[in-house]
């Protein structure tokens, strides 16, 4: 595994990165924090979804009631 490191400026703030997967489909990046003296946090796991979606439920043909929840998954 490769960390890469990115600058704060010692600010305690959220700090956006971006990522580009290398192909379509579910990933996971791990993050953590680094103080001056390097000690490390735990690693905390955040997995998106790259490329086209869909619509996972419902299923295809399904006959619904009037209202339902819609749930989403990136496409492979």
């Amino acid at each position: 595994m490769t960390w890469t490191k990115v600058a704060t400026g010692g600010a305690g703030a959220a700090k956006g990165i971006s990522i580009t997967p290398p192909k379509n489909g579910t990933h996971t990046v791990q993050v953590r924090a680094v103080d001056k003296a390097d000690n490390k946090s735990d690693a905390i796991e955040y997995t998106f979804h790259a490329g086209p979606g869909g619509f996972v439920q419902p299923s295809e043909d399904e006959r619904t009631a009037r209202r339902l929840p819609l749930r989403g998954h990136g496409g492979c």
